[in-house]
């Protein structure tokens, strides 16, 4: 299991909690009833599932995961008709569904055909690396937010819909707001959670044939167990969307010196 250090990071943003929403919280709120959700069907290291849509996360039910099993890693379109949202925004638990279908495809400006999702942890082990590579023949605009970085852990949000054994730490926040400081609590259990990009993103990053784009995150989590993952597309869950595999990793509870 990888394991990675607290670090300052925290400390060095922490004027940054007056921009919590902005770093965690898109702009783009929305009522989460039921009808049509698309994303990648993801089952994370405690086996809650959701669906990933770029920066979005929608859950399902415990109760329904089972049907959920032959679509992991797939990007699907799920008829909803019973979803709970604990806030707005906020993201949703799906409770009731009707059938399963592949996602459509992209029908605004976005190509995600050659494209591939990496993560990966650095030898800092603090520090994850997102990487985006084009197989295809064709010059990818790939948009800067529309990359969703997600991670998950077993510090529950109390205002989180999940009726699993987990929840995202980091939902609907992309490249381009990729700063900012969110802490929350449940009884006397207090937690924070940080991470910064390496550099500044552009709004489009152009990848020509062959080409990658790569980008350093540095994190500042409480102690505990998590899992880093991120997608690319899919609108608010309206068409289908990429997913790069997931990087688990522990905090310790004190910071730890690497045996050679």
């Amino acid at each position: 299991m990888r394991k990675i250090r607290p670090n300052r990071l925290a400390c060095k943003i922490g004027a940054a909690v007056a921009v919590l929403v902005v770093a965690c919280v898109s702009s783009q709120a929305g009522i989460r009833g039921r009808g049509k959700y698309s994303g990648v069907v993801f089952f994370d290291r405690w086996d809650t599932c959701v669906l990933i849509s770029g920066p979005y996360v929608m859950y399902v039910s415990d109760t329904l995961k089972s049907g959920f099993r032959s679509f992991a890693g797939q990007a699907v379109e799920v008829d909803a008709t019973d979803v709970l949202q604990s806030s707005n925004p906020g993201d949703g638990l799906i409770r009731k569904y009707n059938w399963i279908a592949p996602a459509p495809k992209p029908h605004r400006f976005i190509t995600l055909d050659g494209l591939e999702l990496k993560a990966d942890s650095t030898s800092k082990l603090s520090v994850m690396t997102i990487e985006i590579h084009n197989h295809g023949s064709s010059t990818a605009q790939v948009r800067a937010d529309e990359i969703g970085i997600t991670v998950f852990s077993t510090h529950k949000n109390g205002f989180s819909p999940s009726d699993g054994r987990s929840d995202a730490v980091f939902t609907r926040s992309h490249l381009m707001n990729s700063s900012g400081l969110f802490q929350w609590s449940e009884g006397d259990a207090k937690w924070h959670a940080a991470y910064a990009a390496s550099t500044e993103i552009p709004t489009l990053i152009t990848l020509k044939p062959g080409a990658s784009f790569k980008v350093n995150l540095t994190f500042d989590l409480s102690p505990g167990e998590y899992q880093f993952v991120f997608g690319y597309g899919g609108g608010v869950h309206e068409e289908e969307s990429l997913l790069s595999n997931a990087v688990s990793f522990d905090v310790p509870l004190k910071p730890i010196d690497l045996v050679p």
